[in-house]
């Protein structure tokens, strides 16, 4: 009899959580916490990062972490994206240096709309018209991951983009063309084998791939003038799953992974793009399901359909 995912569920975990102490405690649960470098822009207070996973009584938490927990007020999380407006309204909506998922519409104004976001975390200022803002502090390179993207299509969604942040930051298009064509790099994968983990037929588990090796091999070094990356953004979580409906657990450690690995621990941000039902509403398949219950962020962007403004909404901030 072969063997279901609730049997195979166990063995999974298991499996995963040894990777990802293989991958990311291992080389780092002896060493300090590491600060930003000077000029790097503010990042995400998270201590936990460099022990996630371990088991450790809450003393040691201290020691390790520098702060007392019963004692010392949590430091005030930092931002990449945030809400402008009235004081009930305002606030954070993404936070720096966390992994996330963002769910998305599956078609029409949503590809350049993440792209509009990109440019705006490369570049700063506002976005649509300052009701979003990404400090200059937190501003800086972008990697972009188009799995379904070729050349061209990569092309006209940043042609469009690029006019709409322009309008909205008051900036020119050629000024701002600059900036960005330094700041960010794109890689389309259209056609390309694009998942980043599979599974070993006979062992199970989950095992690193050359799309993998190629997406760190670019992360290792931030662009000429930069010490590191302020965002990492994956469109679409299908595509780099491999089609995996179970890849949730493999592929979440995977992106804690890469935050703890990049320069400056970058916000990296794995986009989901759902499907809609016969009454307009937006429905997510299996893999997306799982993985919004396992990620530290989540988030669901829509447009207003008359408006045609898109909002964020943040399940979990920070």
């Amino acid at each position: 009899m072969s063997e279901t995912p609730m049997d195979t569920a166990p063995r999974m975990l298991e499996q995963v959580g040894l990777a990802m102490e293989g991958a990311v405690s291992q080389t780092r649960a002896d060493a300090p916490l590491d600060l930003a470098e000077e000029g790097s822009g503010p990042r995400q207070p998270d201590p936990d990062d460099v022990f996630r996973g371990r088991l450790l009584p809450l003393s040691e938490w201290n020691e390790r972490t520098g702060a007392d927990w019963c004692v010392d007020a949590v430091p005030r999380p930092a931002w990449l994206i945030e809400r402008q407006g009235e004081a009930s309204q305002a606030g954070g909506v993404l936070p720096l240096g966390v992994p996330g998922v963002l769910i998305a519409p599956p078609r029409g104004r949503t590809s350049v709309g993440l792209m509009e976001i990109a440019l705006t975390v490369a570049s700063g200022g506002g976005w649509l018209g300052g009701g979003y803002l990404v400090d200059q502090s937190a501003a800086g390179p972008v990697l972009l991951v188009l799995a379904s993207d070729d050349a061209v299509s990569a092309r006209a969604r940043v042609y469009a983009a690029i006019r709409t942040v322009a309008t909205q930051t008051g900036r020119s298009v050629e000024d701002l063309s600059a900036l960005v064509a330094e700041r960010v790099r794109v890689l389309p994968g259209a056609g390309l084998p694009m998942a980043l983990i599979v599974r070993d037929p006979r062992s199970g588990s989950w095992i690193e791939t050359p799309a993998l090796t190629r997406l760190r091999d670019e992360l290792v070094v931030p662009p000429p003038g930069h010490v590191r990356w302020a965002l990492v953004m994956i469109d679409d979580a299908v595509r780099v799953a491999g089609g995996d409906d179970h890849a949730d657990l493999g592929l979440l450690a995977t992106i804690e992974t890469l935050v703890q690995e990049t320069p400056g621990h970058p916000t990296v941000l794995l986009v989901g793009r759902g499907e809609r039902d016969a009454s307009g509403g937006l429905v997510t398949r299996p893999l997306l399901q799982r993985l919004a219950q396992g990620t530290r962020w989540l988030g669901r962007i829509e447009w207003d359909p008359y408006a045609g403004v898109p909002t964020i909404e943040a399940s979990t901030e920070g």
